[in-house]
């Protein structure tokens, strides 16, 4: 089930737009971003990755590179599992254009059909998010948090 989701763009020169569309999600989910147990983000190049997690309250700003150094984006070992499809670098681009496997592979993860390697345990909330444009710049953006229904 889709718990929250906003399209969001940035009015104002190079504030990116996942500043607005990231937290305005997880409010409309009544979520807080620790809630996540799986982030699939559109990673067109290395960088987007942690633009994106910086701006999008993952973590401060600053602690991006010891997010990732840490450990913390590895399935099954850290607290916030990231692309276990493997990006859009490694994945789908550019022939796949990566935008829907990003939803493709969060909803494997939240049905527990993800690759067996890469399943995160027990996950009920995932996260899926798109960057459209240019990073530097004014762009719009879409994120989507989803969750398990037991039921």
């Amino acid at each position: 089930m889709v718990v929250g989701h906003v399209l969001a763009a940035s009015s104002q020169p190079n504030v990116p737009s996942p500043v607005n569309s990231g937290p305005r999600a997880f409010a409309e989910a009544g979520l807080k971003p620790s809630a996540g147990k799986y982030v699939s983000i559109y990673d067109s190049f290395t960088i987007t990755g942690l633009i994106t997690w910086k701006i999008s309250a993952f973590c401060d700003k600053g602690q991006g590179g010891k997010l990732v150094a840490d450990g913390n984006l590895i399935s099954g070992v850290g607290r916030l599992p990231f692309n276990t499809d493997g990006g859009g670098l490694c994945y789908n681009r550019p022939a796949n254009r990566g935008g829907l496997t990003k939803v493709v592979e969060a909803v494997r993860q939240l049905r527990g059909e993800a690759y067996p390697q890469a399943q995160v345990k027990n996950c009920d909330i995932a996260l899926a998010h798109g960057t459209g444009g240019s990073l530097a710049t004014r762009h719009g953006n879409a994120t989507l948090i989803m969750g398990r229904s037991d039921e």
